[in-house]
């Protein structure tokens, strides 16, 4: 598309070399934005699919659970606002689920079957590529190969398994080494341990515990609901909860202050949840009432997104604040300048000096397109 876009540009005679289109890309946040922006929300829509699978294949007897399981995703706000980020979230959540897809696939259908697994391995090794919290799966992995049957306790069975992690762990590596090329390690834990020094260890999980009750109620309630009905869930599901819960704590007590690092485990949450539901709605026998139910759960589902999508008709609270900043604020004047990791915007000269200093290569790179002296004072 970028290549496209190029062209056609070329020819109406806006752009006369390829310099000058990386130079309007990189100085014009939101050109062409639309296009990630869809490539994300079509990773989106496949997570949404591989969920309704895998409550297919988990509940072959139920299909409402996995249309319930679904729709409760298709509503989250947090899915439905991450969907839309042009990020590799979206690619990675759909790499890790369709990777635990064939990886249960394999366990309820047969003993070992080698080419689901190879696609199981696959999908997250690619999935950990996109996004960091993939890693998770491995233990998911690991987890449910070494539980689901008793069999596989053996020493080289636990041999097979771990070798399972090799390439899941390097690509991981891989991209870790890439991007602490910039900000080294020992920086990242002492910003962690000051943290809890700063604001106190049970933060962050009274943040998410709240979050996940104002943001995602339905997601939430619909899984603690489905939990009542532990013993009839399927054993692989049965076996991923306890991942949630782990996911959950690691998230609030290491991870910054965002439901997205939540999203990793949050199908696990919905095919509970739509679990739930379905034998909510089984508790009743007349028709009236379950078709009652049914639309009244549908309409409270539908509630929260609503609420959120209304925001888009407002402007955005940063562009507000950069115009206005522009508008009546020199470049030369000291303004405090608190996001340095990656704020396309800085209010004045010397944000700018600090923010190249902080991350030298960083903006080196970018240095090498975007000249001194032909981009904006606040770029």
């Amino acid at each position: 598309f970028l290549a496209g876009a190029y062209a056609f540009w070329r020819l109406t005679g806006t752009f006369s070399t390829l310099d000058e289109f990386k130079f309007y890309l990189l100085t014009h946040e939101g050109a062409l934005l639309f296009v990630p922006r869809l490539v994300s929300a079509g990773f989106g829509v496949g997570t949404l699919i591989v969920t309704y699978k895998l409550g297919r294949l988990l509940f072959p007897q139920h299909r409402s659970t996995a249309l319930w399981s679904t729709a409760l995703l298709t509503f989250s706000i947090t899915h439905l606002q991450s969907s839309h980020l042009a990020k590799p979230l979206m690619a990675s959540l759909f790499f890790s689920w369709l990777g635990l897809y064939y990886l249960v696939k394999s366990l309820i259908y047969t003993r070992w079957k080698i080419s689901w697994l190879i696609i199981a391995i696959t999908s997250i090794t690619i999935a950990s590529g996109f996004y960091f919290l993939s890693l998770l799966y491995v233990g998911v992995f690991m987890w449910i190969l070494l539980l689901y049957r008793h069999r596989i306790t053996n020493y080289h069975n636990l041999i097979r398994v771990a070798a399972l992690a090799i390439p899941i762990i390097g690509m991981w590596l891989y991209f870790k080494v890439r991007v602490y090329a910039y900000i080294p390690y020992h920086l990242e834990a002492w910003r962690v341990w000051k943290n809890y020094q700063e604001i106190g260890i049970f933060t962050g999980l009274k943040w998410y515990l709240k979050e996940i009750w104002l943001t995602e109620p339905w997601l939430t309630g619909g899984f603690l609901i489905g939990l009542l009905w532990w013993p009839k869930l399927p054993r692989p599901l049965r076996l991923l909860v306890p991942m949630l819960i782990a996911n959950f704590l690691i998230v609030s007590f290491v991870f910054l202050q965002s439901a997205r690092y939540l999203l990793q485990t949050s199908i696990i949450a919905a095919l509970v949840g739509g679990f739930g539901i379905t034998q909510v709605i089984r508790l009743v026998s007349k028709p009236f009432w379950i078709k009652s139910i049914t639309f009244i759960i549908a309409i409270c589902l539908l509630i929260p997104p609503s609420i959120w999508l209304t925001r888009y008709l407002s402007t955005p609270t940063v562009i507000g604040t950069m115009d206005w900043i522009n508008q009546n604020i020199p470049s030369s004047q000291t303004i405090a300048y608190l996001n340095t990791r990656s704020g396309p915007f800085a209010p004045g000269q010397r944000s700018i000096e600090f923010m190249q200093s902080y991350q030298p290569n960083v903006y080196g790179r970018l240095g090498a397109v975007l000249r001194a002296a032909e981009y904006p004072d606040t770029v």
